[in-house]
């Protein structure tokens, strides 16, 4: 997890910072970082459940619909702003959605730049 939150690519929205590293696995992965920012276990607790279900029913839903192909899979790192803490449901939905679709976008930049490679390597050794 420090690796990815040191390496991978920074994607920022109102209430989180995510971090993000394309793997050759065949299932993605989340980690969630939630400090207290001068909150209480309950509301920390209640945030990472959120966090959760959001993560499971917009980003891991939409990375498992297709057969996931080797090299197409995320780790992925979200770390919680204070902001988070007094974010309605939707709200944080919304930015989950829209995060799912930039994750989307950055998985199928990478595994088309992987496959430009793959052709370019394949033509340069004929």
């Amino acid at each position: 997890m420090q690796s990815i939150a040191r390496e991978g690519k920074r994607l920022r929205t109102a209430y989180l910072d995510v971090r993000v590293v394309v793997t050759p696995r065949r299932e993605s992965r989340i980690g969630f970082v939630v400090p207290k920012h001068g909150h209480s276990a309950v509301r920390r607790n209640r945030l990472k459940r959120m966090r959760r279900k959001l993560a499971r029913r917009t980003i891991l839903s939409c990375r498992r619909a297709p057969p996931a192909e080797a090299g197409s899979s995320m780790d992925i790192v979200m770390r919680t702003l204070p902001a988070a803490y007094t974010a309605s449901f939707g709200a944080l939905r919304a930015e989950f959605e829209s995060l799912s679709a930039r994750l989307l976008r950055l998985s199928d930049g990478s595994s088309s730049k992987t496959n430009a490679e793959d052709v370019s390597g394949s033509s340069s050794s004929h």
